[in-house]
């Protein structure tokens, strides 16, 4: 049974309604907001995560019509939770000006804000609400933010949120990492040093484990002091002295 027949079941017959013709609507924000009159009366009930996701949507005035599928997803997730109760007993504690701040990151993210969009992207990943991650840092990635980039990579790297693709990964890693992100030059290396996706080359892994303990990676110091150690050069054994003390400072 699909969400509108769901709906309609459970006597929310205008709702259902406005949910058949929502996506081709000319007032779409306005029969939206219906949507949630009827469905959402009160959000008491709602678990904390859903709750702050209804308050955020309510505020939506206005958006780039490129994002009009992360609305409908959003809306989506609670009509689902209102037909559906999940039971979920995660508290999630911020207090009015975090959410004040939320909203309104969610607010200028709908107008292509990339910065608004990551930091977004940021908080969902505290509230353990991977998914809803995802897109924003997908959109903040299309705007060319490195850190939106990197996050994408490990999504694609550790495979809940969408199935692990190497290919994907080496290439948000890459991506990232030719913007200077120092994480990702770590994570870059080391698919170079693994050969994973890309063949071996442990003296290209040695080049971009180099520019990432320069930007002060710990991970990429200490491999980097453990492959120079490994060498058989002079020049590498004082290099490993001077990584091992950057680790420790």
């Amino acid at each position: 049974m699909d969400l509108q027949q769901e709906l309609s079941k459970k006597g929310y017959t205008k709702a259902a309604e406005f949910l058949a013709n929502l996506t081709k609507s000319e007032h779409f924000l306005k029969e939206l907001s219906l949507i949630l009159k009827e469905c959402v009366p009160s959000k008491s009930n709602l678990p904390d995560d859903i709750h702050i996701l209804c308050t955020q949507l309510e505020h939506v005035t206005t958006f780039e019509e490129e994002y009009k599928s992360i609305l409908l997803r959003d809306l989506e997730i609670i009509l689902s939770e209102v037909m559906n109760h999940t039971n979920d007993l995660v508290e999630i504690y911020i207090d009015e000006k975090e959410e004040e701040e939320v909203i309104s990151l969610y607010v200028k993210a709908f107008v292509g804000n990339a910065d608004a969009q990551l930091e977004l992207g940021h908080f969902y990943k505290s509230i353990q609400r991977d998914a809803w991650a995802f897109d924003w840092f997908k959109a903040a990635a299309n705007a060319g933010s490195a850190d939106a980039l990197y996050w994408l990579g490990n999504d694609y790297f550790v495979g809940k949120v969408v199935e692990h693709d190497l290919e994907k990964t080496y290439f948000y890693y890459k991506e990232a990492a030719e913007k200077g992100h120092a994480d990702a030059l770590n994570n870059y290396a080391d698919m170079y040093l693994r050969g994973e996706y890309v063949e071996k080359n442990e003296t290209r892994a040695l080049e971009i484990f180099k520019a990432a303990a320069d930007k002060g990676v710990p991970e990429a110091m200490y491999t980097l002091g453990y492959m120079y150690e490994n060498g058989r050069s002079r020049h590498g054994r004082i290099q490993t002295m001077v990584y091992r003390i950057r680790t420790v400072w």
